[in-house]
């Protein structure tokens, strides 16, 4: 295509936006009412501009269109602690304080995605439980933490199921170090003889979620675990596909379509991915 034509092109699917601070900003997005998904990108990966328009277009779609998910490109856990505090659900509050704690921590961890957050949990306050908007995470990297946040939640929950899951991802956590070592034969042992322990996790954590569900108790808590243990399964499946350089920070494109899916079966209406 030659450049000239590729201009046009350009040209002719784009709306010119005006500033932020112009009345006029929000009509743009006028046009979003019959869609179940609208995708926020941006042109940095953190300006304060990109931050500041992003959270106002979500607002703006969450309060005229009924939208009633945000899902960003972040770690589930940290995700997932936010979601409590908008939400007031069950959690400790140094859960949310270490949020977004690893690289790139200026991605979220600033003031645009603090006034947001605060301004969805105002929103929410108030409204039943299910009309409530969620905040989740779709991003792969937490794997230790996402262990981690399965015992935690079941510890309260479900403490035999918590030393289980102690017990099976205690296997795991060793070729994690390994992995952070570089000492790449013993981590392809290792991943291949504890696969059984984190499918068998999920599945548990699947069954007991149904079981839950069928005596009409509210299974909110055992799908967050269940999520956790679903990325855990998913990396791990990942790691033993993918060439050793990439395990430290590759994705599963599979892992994230099913959590996203999840996300809609669980909250099945209009969603927001800013």
């Amino acid at each position: 295509m030659e450049l000239q034509n590729f201009r046009d092109l350009l040209e002719s699917k784009v709306t010119p936006l005006p500033p932020i601070t112009d009345p006029s900003f929000l009509s743009k997005f006028g046009d979003y009412g019959g869609c179940q998904v609208v995708v926020i990108g941006s042109s940095t990966h953190g300006a304060h501009e990109c931050h500041e328009a992003r959270a106002k277009i979500t607002e703006h779609l969450i309060t005229n269109y009924g939208f009633n998910i945000v899902a960003i490109e972040a770690d589930w856990p940290d995700a997932e602690s936010i979601d409590c505090h908008v939400r007031r659900r069950p959690g400790p509050l140094a859960m949310m304080e270490a949020a977004f704690d690893r690289f790139p921590r200026w991605l979220w961890r600033n003031h645009e995605t603090e006034h947001f957050v605060e301004w969805l949990r105002e929103h929410n306050e108030g409204l039943p439980k299910q009309k409530q908007i969620g905040f989740y995470g779709l991003d792969l990297y937490s794997l230790s933490k996402s262990m981690e946040s399965v015992i935690n939640t079941l510890t309260h929950t479900d403490p035999d199921m918590a030393k289980l899951a102690r017990r099976r991802y205690g296997k795991v956590q060793p070729w994690i170090r390994h992995m952070e070592e570089g000492k790449t034969e013993r981590i392809k042992a290792m991943i291949a003889s504890t696969e059984a322990e984190v499918v068998s996790m999920l599945k548990d954590l699947l069954q007991k979620r149904l079981d839950e569900r069928a005596q009409d108790k509210d299974t909110e808590e055992f799908h967050s675990s269940e999520q956790n243990a679903r990325l855990v399964a998913g990396k791990h499946k990942h790691s033993h596909c993918l060439p050793p350089s990439t395990w430290p920070t590759a994705p599963h494109p599979q892992s994230l379509s099913n959590i996203s899916v999840s996300l809609s079966n669980q909250t099945p209406s209009a969603t927001t991915k800013p």
